[in-house]
């Protein structure tokens, strides 16, 4: 029995997608959607660090402000679920890209970051 390369390109992005494919691990997860909810209801960039109580003047960049409103809407509009299958496509697309769509190279490059992808951030 012969198989196609195509066919062996979507079993490993598959493969990889259920590997990506888990509730949201991130441990800073409640504070990314907190100032996510922040931005969608004061319709502004924080500048300076909200939640901190030894630092509360401290002025920072928020560079997640765009990721944080898009996880806010995508749980809004398919809970969790839907914030997982869509961090799961995002991931498994990156890794698709990055190797070519290879069924092999993307599966162990995704078996090299899924450890990262749980415990730490999404991308």
């Amino acid at each position: 029995m012969r198989i196609s390369r195509t066919s062996l390109s979507i079993l490993g992005f598959l493969a990889v997608f259920f590997m990506l494919l888990k509730a949201p691990t991130d441990p800073d997860f409640g504070w990314h959607r907190r100032l996510g909810e922040y931005i969608l209801g004061q319709r502004q960039i924080p500048q300076r660090n909200l939640f901190s109580y030894t630092l509360p003047e401290y002025r920072w960049a928020d560079s997640y402000w765009l990721t944080q409103v898009l996880m806010v809407g995508l749980e809004r509009v398919g809970g969790f679920l839907g914030l997982s299958l869509v961090f799961a496509l995002v991931g498994s697309l990156a890794v698709g890209v990055a190797t070519g769509f290879h069924p092999f190279a993307s599966f162990l490059a995704a078996m090299l970051f899924i450890p990262a992808a749980g415990g730490g951030h999404w991308f």
